[in-house]
């Protein structure tokens, strides 16, 4: 688990996170950078004030004589193990801290949100089209039953409008395996004034779904920012996942700073990046989500966390929002040894894969050989 509660905890994530980034030569002129809004120079009290906030969940005020000493001691470390000694003095430099920045979000009429409720509404017509019943006991689980021999599975979405952007996906999912689908409204642009569910809560709803209908653990498939639910089930006690499939995962590598950069502080420089702006980054409610409930201790995934059962990770190239050619080099090993297989398209946008029929068929291919199933 990687909620970094005790100093063990925030010493072998540090450890873990920063081998990562250095074992795949990543500039740390690049990496201070990119979380200290491009500033050339950054000073050892900048860099506390950020590790404050990365490790600790803290104001650098905040912490107390024995947690700052712990703090000074791993920044040392970190000085030790990239080469890099952080100047005393120095111009000040501002950094990325997700749970403090102020939220970015523009304004939108109640006619927008008119328009998403439609939208997300359209989704669950499809949903209950394709034979899913709600849960009554957790009105976000949809659920399909099965007879057939198909192993269990379990669907959790991305950020956008709910179900409908995922419609070509969800109507090839086998039939010959009972289904899971989790939905999220707190990242689906829906007035719903509750907070996103805590990862206790998720990986308790996702377990009773499936434990209530006398399932076993069962293949996870997620996309984006529903891969975060995956690396919440991984970690848990008595996980309920028996293999995965991640596709554009926001999960891997969030140590880097180009997730937070790109999804909230970059300036838009063409018109997919201006579209992920304004319809997605800065809505009210995933605002909120990203900027004030986006715990990346919580959410980071490491290649040997995966199940010891095969697993699949799908990358579009030119994903907006993560590095994916750094993640497709991060899983190489694993894929050199069989134990996961790396599906790169090339030209691909972050979440297109969904509006391709011959890539939504492949991606079901795969769904069903995770589902034991010919």
């Amino acid at each position: 688990r990687h909620e970094c509660a005790t100093a063990g905890d925030r010493r072998r994530l540090a450890e873990r996170a920063v081998d990562d980034m250095c074992n795949l030569g990543a500039s740390k002129k690049a990496f201070l950078a990119g979380w200290f809004h491009g500033a050339t120079c950054v000073t050892r009290d900048a860099f506390e004030r950020w590790t404050a906030w990365a490790f600790f969940d803290s104001e650098l005020h905040e912490l107390k004589e024995d947690a700052l000493a712990e703090l000074r001691d791993l920044v040392t470390w970190f000085e030790r193990r990239v080469g890099h000694v952080f100047p005393r003095r120095g111009p000040a430099a501002e950094c990325i801290r997700l749970k403090y920045d102020a939220v970015n979000d523009v304004y939108r009429p109640l006619m927008y949100y008119w328009c998403t409720w439609h939208l997300w509404a359209l989704g669950r017509l499809v949903v209950r089209l394709l034979g899913f019943r709600q849960d009554a006991a957790d009105r976000r689980i949809f659920y399909r039953a099965s007879a057939g021999p198909g192993k269990p599975l379990v669907f959790v979405h991305g950020i956008g409008i709910g179900f409908v952007h995922y419609a070509l996906l969800l109507a090839s999912l086998p039939r010959e395996a009972p289904v899971v689908l989790v939905e999220w409204p707190h990242c689906s642009q829906c007035l719903d004034g509750r907070d996103p569910p805590s990862q206790q809560a998720t990986v308790a709803s996702v377990r009773r779904a499936l434990a209530s209908r006398g399932h076993g653990p069962a293949v996870f498939l997620a996309h984006s920012l529903g891969t975060t639910a995956v690396a919440w089930c991984l970690k848990a006690k008595r996980s309920p996942v028996r293999s995965v499939i991640l596709i554009d995962p926001l999960c891997f590598l969030l140590v880097a700073p180009t997730t937070a950069f790109n999804f909230l502080h970059r300036a838009p420089s063409n018109a997919i990046q201006l579209l992920l702006q304004f319809f997605i980054a800065t809505e009210l409610f995933t605002a909120n989500t990203i900027q004030r409930h986006f715990s990346w201790t919580h959410n980071t995934l490491f290649v040997d966390d995966l199940p010891a059962a095969r697993s699949t990770v799908i990358l579009a190239a030119k994903d907006l929002i993560t590095n994916a050619p750094l993640i497709r080099q991060y899983l190489q090993p694993a894929a050199s040894r069989g134990d996961v297989d790396v599906h790169f398209h090339r030209g691909l946008e972050h979440g297109e894969l969904f509006l391709r029929p011959a890539l939504v068929a492949r991606t079901a291919r795969a769904v069903r050989a995770h589902c034991g199933l010919p």
